[in-house]
């Protein structure tokens, strides 16, 4: 057991090791380094893609080349959808059959036990 002393006078007895009193809480310490590592990487982002020249051809490329891409209708985006959903239920279904078929035939000769 441990006593303290402050300079008020008051006493304590503290019992185990002594724990070490940081002069602010450690959430204010949490919360500065992720502020500097959010700081840091923005700084980062910013010089690779506003300071660097190959950077910012890409980039000014890249705009150019979306402006000239032919954008699918809605109407056309929501028919291929709903011929990917059909498509996916079609081939589940026929595997189901398949496998229910394939696991009679291998219960039925005795190389596979059902139930």
């Amino acid at each position: 057991m441990q006593r303290l002393r402050t300079q008020g006078g008051f006493t304590a007895a503290v019992a185990g090791q002594p724990r070490t009193a940081f002069a602010f809480s450690q959430v204010y310490l949490q919360g500065g380094f992720a502020g500097v590592v959010l700081l840091i990487g923005a700084i980062l982002i910013y010089w690779h893609v506003a300071v660097r020249r190959p950077s910012v051809d890409f980039l000014v490329n890249t705009d150019n080349e979306m402006k000239k891409v032919n954008w699918s209708a809605r109407r056309e985006v929501i028919g291929s959808t709903w011929v990917v959903v059909a498509a996916t239920f079609l081939i589940s279904a026929a595997l189901f059959v398949v496998d229910y078929l394939f696991s009679s035939f291998f219960g039925a000769v005795g190389v596979l036990q059902t139930g």
